[in-house]
């Protein structure tokens, strides 16, 4: 372990302590007209505030809006008022609405990374943000998020946290998939148009 000055902790040796610019780039949702939005299964799935925390959506907007907007699965997202939930996407595609953030690493090798190192910088702005008023996550203090960084040479480490990301993303689509085939055919049962072959 060497100290950084930077961070006024020890990081390991090696490491470098780079910006969060540095590292990510950043996608802040469409600001779309909320009077367009429903639940009525029209339009096209949007990820407001409050389904980043779930990873999934019933809300949909009929208002069109940039491709450069739709978000897929395995993304990372973070809401930027409130509580500053943060998740990976296992809905599909779905636009990404105002106050929500997606955030890439630069280079794929860091994606798990950066997603794991993250949480711990957010929750403290989301604590030292916080007064009589929602708290309001911005650029600006994305902006100044510093975070130690791992080598190239850990390259087998790094790729076994992408992996386990990737797990966690496939079984929580698999697991949504069957929640819904549920939710399908629970009433057809509980009202006898279907049976269960015994």
């Amino acid at each position: 372990m060497v100290w950084s000055d930077q961070l006024k902790r020890e990081v390991p040796e090696g490491w470098n302590v780079e910006s969060l610019p540095q590292i990510a780039d950043y996608l802040f949702g469409n600001p779309f007209d909320s009077s367009l939005f429903t639940t009525s299964g029209k339009g096209f799935p949007i990820v407001r505030i409050r389904n980043v925390k779930d990873g999934y959506t019933h809300d949909r907007t009929i208002e069109a809006a940039s491709k450069e907007y739709i978000i897929h699965n395995g993304d990372f997202l973070i809401g930027m008022d409130g509580y500053f939930d943060m998740n990976h996407w296992i809905g599909g595609e779905a636009y990404l609405v105002q106050r929500s953030c997606r955030i890439r690493a630069k280079d794929d090798l860091y994606a798990a990374w950066l997603s794991m190192s993250l949480a711990s910088p957010i929750k403290h702005l989301e604590k030292s943000l916080t007064g009589a008023t929602l708290a309001h996550l911005g650029k600006a203090h994305l902006d100044k998020i510093l975070l130690p960084k791992p080598p190239k040479s850990m390259t087998n480490e790094l790729s076994l946290l992408n992996n386990l990301i990737e797990q966690k993303v496939h079984l929580g689509t698999a697991n949504l998939e069957l929640v819904n085939q549920r939710d399908t055919l629970l009433p057809l049962l509980m009202n006898g148009q279907v049976e269960v072959a015994g």
